[in-house]
Formats: structure tokens, sequence, C-alpha cells
């Protein structure tokens, strides 16, 4: 078996709220990638469980920060301000990847030098606690691979978040939308890998979170800033 590739450092942000029984699994799945070198940051956002006693036995082959809970594009801004990498990748802490996930994501890049980032295609798997869900959508489309538009499968350059600014973080929903859409009208060009590199895990926590009025809002606004830039760049 060989060792680990040599490459450029990237930096991995993983944005945790009480996802302590996960993270672990997450970070394993991180530190057993194929390429080297990684910098892993882990921004506890508001955790009320023991997510700072999970991060803590990894020592200092990590940065953990802990923040005020203000979502998940306010942690990931914290990680990208703290990221040396010359790319960043995210990755939920209840979710895990490949060991190729990186990898692959470089390798793509390399063959086309003027693409910035570029989505791994990913799955959703069933957490035993959500069986009877499981059973409810057996043979759907939501249980096959797919392109996920969304950080968790994005690896990109670092510099875009120089050019193209924060994620929103005062938006409850679709953050990650945003942001990329906004990347997309300033030039910044994506593409995929036709690999299943993530892996998503559906469980009662994230299964319970019905979208609120303000939610929907946000995901309007999103759509309707993504359809104005879009018609502006004509």
């Amino acid at each position: 078996m060989t060792g680990p590739s040599a490459g450029p450092v990237v930096s991995c942000v993983v944005p945790a709220f009480n996802c302590a029984r996960f993270l672990g699994e997450a970070l394993d799945s991180i530190y057993a990638q194929t390429h080297r070198p990684i910098e892993v940051i882990v921004v506890d956002d508001g955790s009320t469980d023991e997510t700072a006693e999970v991060a803590a036995r990894y020592g200092q082959r990590l940065t953990f920060v802990q923040q005020a809970n203000g979502g998940p594009g306010a942690a990931r801004n914290v990680g990208f301000g703290l990221a040396r990498g010359e790319f960043i990748a995210c990755l939920d802490a209840d979710d895990h990847w490949h060991p190729r996930r990186i990898e692959a994501g470089l390798e793509v890049l390399r063959r086309d030098p003027k693409i910035d980032g570029c989505f791994a295609r990913g799955v959703n798997f069933w957490d035993d606690d959500s069986r009877t869900q499981w059973t409810l959508v057996a043979g759907q489309p939501v249980t096959q691979p797919q392109r996920w538009y969304a950080f968790g499968s994005l690896l990109f350059c670092r510099g875009i978040i120089d050019a193209v600014g924060p994620i929103n973080a005062d938006l409850g929903m679709a953050e990650d939308i945003d942001w990329i859409t906004r990347a997309e009208a300033a030039g910044h060009r994506f593409t995929d890998v036709d690999e299943v590199l993530c892996f998503h895990r559906v469980h009662r926590g994230n299964m319970s979170k019905a979208m609120t009025a303000e939610q929907r809002a946000d995901m309007v606004d999103v759509v309707q800033g993504h359809l104005l830039r879009t018609r502006t760049a004509r």
C-alpha cells in the first residue's frame, strides 16, 4: 500500500454543533485521506454536549476554536479565516469522506488551471436511529448518488474567499448556495468529480429540523439574488 501523496496544503474546515457522537468518525475520515499535507480546523458553534472533549482527543493535530452559536455559515467563516491552505474543503461534523475525497478533487483541478473548485458526488445514508425513515425512502432518488451543490461536497481555491467575500451568516437557509452562486457570478468556475466521495448522515437531529417561515424567506432571497446576478451578467 502506498503512502499519502504529497502536494498543496488543504485546509479541512469542520463546523460542529452538538455532534459529539459523530465528530470522531468525521475527523477519522479526514485523517484517513490519501492526500497530504492537510490542516484540520474544528469550529464548535456553541455546543452543549461533549464536542470539545471529542476534539481534545486529537490534541495538537487539529485547531479547535469555540464560539457562541451563530449557525454553520458563521462557523465556516471562522474556519476560513484561520485556514492557511491553498485549498479548502468543508465537512459537516455528522458526515464523513471517502479516503480519496481530497486527492480525487485535486486531480480534477490540476487538469484545468481555469477551474477554481469542484463538487464531488455524494450519497445519503441513514443512521441506526432512523430505520423507520429508511424504510420509507428505500429505493427513492434520495438514496442514490447525486451531485451536491453545497459546501459539504466542494473543494475550492482559497483565493475565492478574498474575491467573493465571506458567507452571509445571516441566512438561516441556503447560505452555501448563496456563496457559490456569488462566486460563479464573479467569474469563478466549478466542475464535478465523477466519484462518490462524500457521505451524508441522515438522523433524527437533522431530519427533525422543519423549515421555518424565516428560512423559507431566506431561500427565496437566495434564488432571487441568483436570478438577478444572472440577468445582470448577460
